[in-house]
């Protein structure tokens, strides 16, 4: 009965110190990497035994895995890794070295992901820039043509009144010359001329 007793407190502390050791490692590894741990991470991390074993193997899992651009990314997986191996025996070292391979293709297609969607990220920007760019040319050309009209007509209607014309030929002619104007400026905007 005594010996149960014992045992239980015994179990009771170790969990307890496991649980402390736990919440150390996602300290240490919230200040250092940046990245939240989740608990059953930090808690497979405790088969190591010590804070240093722990902290060394995640950083040695990120220097294998430097190959990964992105370092939360990087992080990520290091830390799985790590909490994979931790007090790994040798008859399970094939299934852990298959659960880190697992790990690491999704970590890879995320990777990829989210380089398809920069890619395509890049595409739509460049696009909007070029039409952008188109547009402004347009803009431009289209501003110099309406100047050209402008100064056509002025000059035109300038040479009108300059003829001393009767005046209701004088009205005649700036009917029309205003009509054909109407239509070479609506032609240029897109807009339909009226019949």
């Amino acid at each position: 009965m005594i010996t149960d007793v014992e045992n239980l407190q015994a179990e009771n502390s170790s969990e307890r110190v496991r649980r402390l050791f736990a919440a150390m490692v996602k300290v240490l590894v919230k200040s250092e990497l940046d990245y939240a741990m989740r608990d059953g991470e930090a808690l497979d991390l405790t088969r190591y035994g010590c804070l240093s074993d722990a902290v060394a193997s995640i950083k040695k899992r990120i220097e294998i895995n430097k190959q990964f651009p992105d370092t939360e990314l990087r992080n990520v997986l290091a830390i799985q890794e790590a909490a994979i191996l931790a007090g790994a025996a040798p008859e399970v070292s094939d299934y852990a070295r298959k659960q880190i391979l697992t790990a690491r293709e999704e970590a890879f297609a995320i990777l990829n992901a989210k380089r398809a969607t920069r890619r395509s990220q890049q595409q739509v920007r460049a696009a909007l820039r070029e039409r952008m760019a188109e547009i402004r040319r347009w803009g431009r050309v289209h501003c110099r043509f309406v100047s050209s009209m402008e100064k056509i007509y002025l000059d035109t209607l300038s040479t009108l009144m300059q003829l001393n014309l009767p005046e209701q030929v004088m009205v005649q002619a700036t009917t029309e010359l205003d009509a054909m104007f109407e239509t070479a400026v609506g032609s240029a905007n897109g807009v339909k001329p009226p019949s």
